[in-house]
């Protein structure tokens, strides 16, 4: 890369006409499973109010954390009762080859 002054550069990119301010934009890219999480607990009475305890105070409820917008209890994801995703861990988990359930025959 070399430096030309405003004059001398005859090919203007979007990077030399940038604002200090516009070069410093970042994005962030949030799974859908972390949305899916957080959106569980929108109408659970139980996470609102630990929600609303541990903004506050991180250390208000033992066993419980913050993090990013996730429930935590003792380190593991918290999931809240509304919506689907329990329900879809679960089947998922039921399903599974390595810790499901392997069929009748198999516990036969």
């Amino acid at each position: 890369m070399e430096y030309k002054k405003g004059k001398e550069n005859k090919v203007v990119d979007a990077l030399s006409r940038a604002t200090h301010a516009e070069s410093l934009a970042i994005s962030c890219v949030v799974p859908v499973w972390i949305e899916q999480v957080t959106s569980s607990y929108t109408d659970d009475t139980k996470c609102q109010d630990l929600l609303s305890k541990l903004s506050i105070d991180p250390a208000a409820v033992s066993s419980f954390t913050l993090q990013n917008g996730i429930l935590r209890y003792r380190g593991k994801i918290l999931i809240g009762n509304t919506g689907h995703l329990k329900l879809q861990l679960l089947d998922s988990f039921h399903k599974s080859a390595l810790g499901g359930d392997s069929g009748e025959r198999a516990t036969y």
